[in-house]
């Protein structure tokens, strides 16, 4: 009897992973959809990219279809995003007023530097680019999940930033930076590097790859997950855009702290 209970919990976890699983690659492919900004992607083309079974592929997208979340264009050129999608991007949430609040100030730093911007924010440990613009084309895009790289100003403002717990979890899955940081090989210097950042907020570093200044803010409001700004930039005196970022990282969380009156 006992044996045969076992064998029923393994079932239910087998049976349970198994349907995690499917979720995950689910909400990949609206992600990718999502990621295509209007273009189509087909079912062969998306297993391709997400390493899927074909077949699997087909079936989650007709799913999607039918609940709205993807739109057919054609059988040979696939699905773009539906309109169910809006269920969750026409909300108001504290992401939402991220955007809202930096959505101008962000723009005219770009206009100001004529160049690419992106603003960020970290959840679960993975990094969210949740608004970017740029100044070459005067497009915008929307958010999408990236990697958290210790090459990336965002990413070492965020780590400097988030909780203690969170902090620890993403060094022990990432590793210490090395060369991408200074040649940082112990969690000592690590941390009183991120602790430096924190108290700065704001930060300049060269590629060695591509000769640019990378160059980021911290944004803290009471009441809002910490975000940041972050690009790179052309030359040898990083010290203008710098002090421009101090300046466009005010105004953002003035936004932020600006409460609304209701009459």
């Amino acid at each position: 009897m006992a044996g045969n209970i076992l064998i029923s919990q393994n079932k239910i976890k087998t049976s349970q992973y198994e349907a995690m699983k499917s979720l995950d690659k689910v909400f990949d492919i609206m992600e990718l959809v999502a990621a295509m900004e209007g273009e189509s992607v087909s079912p062969g083309a998306a297993a391709k990219i997400l390493n899927l079974n074909p077949a699997t592929c087909v079936r989650f997208m007709k799913y999607l279809c039918r609940r709205g979340y993807l739109e057919q264009v054609s059988r040979r050129d696939g699905y773009v995003a539906g309109p169910a999608g809006l269920t969750f991007t026409d909300r108001q949430s504290k992401y939402s007023k991220i955007i809202e609040a930096s959505e101008e100030p962000v723009k005219k730093l770009a206009d100001r530097l004529n160049n690419y911007m992106n603003i960020s924010v970290l959840y679960n440990s993975v990094r969210y680019l949740l608004y970017m613009y740029s100044a070459h084309t005067r497009k915008t895009s929307g958010a999408r999940r990236i990697r958290l790289a210790y090459d990336v100003a965002t990413s070492r403002l965020l780590l400097s930033a988030c909780h203690e717990k969170t902090r620890d979890e993403i060094i022990d899955l990432a590793g210490m930076p090395g060369a991408l940081w200074d040649n940082i090989n112990d969690r000592e210097s690590l941390l009183k590097a991120l602790a430096k950042i924190r108290e700065s907020a704001c930060i300049s570093f060269p590629d060695p790859r591509t000769g640019q200044w990378i160059i980021g803010g911290l944004i803290l409001a009471e009441g809002f997950p910490a975000a940041a700004i972050g690009f790179g930039i052309d030359g040898s005196d990083p010290a203008e855009a710098l002090q421009l970022t101090r300046e466009t990282v005010k105004e953002i969380e003035k936004n932020l702290n600006r409460k609304e009156i209701v009459f």
